[in-house]
């Protein structure tokens, strides 16, 4: 039996690169419209529970909260950022209470609004009733605002 290998002309070659090269292009972009995007509150959401956990880190190691957020540490692998999705700085207080408060002021930038521009307000204790540092997954405080339970 004999096998021919078949010749191909140099035009055809380039064709059939283009062509792949079009289906690889094609497939990618599909992809990446099929990929979904975090929204701004869920990113903001997710950069408070990063920050909560550094400031506990910082506390442990220091024996103290921060003074602020540019004292924490980098946790590597993680968004260090100390700003919400938005851009805007994400402020941190210590009430008088001890509690930590994160606080968003959503797309607008201004306290209050709706939707994006909602406020993104989380707490959280510090410290345990025993009077040593909260573990880095503590729980959020409840919404004080929040109407009371009947």
């Amino acid at each position: 039996m004999n096998d021919k290998v078949a010749m191909r002309s140099p035009s055809s070659l380039r064709i059939l690169l283009l062509l792949a090269t079009l289906v690889v292009a094609g497939c990618e972009s599909l992809s990446a419209s099929l990929v979904d995007r975090v929204p701004p509150r869920a990113l903001t959401e997710s950069t408070e529970r990063v920050l909560k956990r550094r400031i506990l880190k910082y506390a442990r190691q220091h024996d103290r909260l921060p003074p602020d957020l540019a004292a924490l540490d980098e946790m590597p692998g993680y968004d260090n950022d100390t700003t919400d999705a938005w851009g805007n700085p994400i402020l941190y207080t210590v009430g008088s209470d001890g509690s930590v408060t994160l606080t968003s002021f959503g797309s607008d930038g201004k306290p209050g609004g709706t939707g994006d521009a909602a406020d993104i307000i989380n707490r959280f204790a510090p410290k345990q009733a025993d009077g040593t540092w909260s573990d880095e997954l503590v729980d959020w405080l409840p919404d004080d605002t929040a109407a009371p339970k009947k």
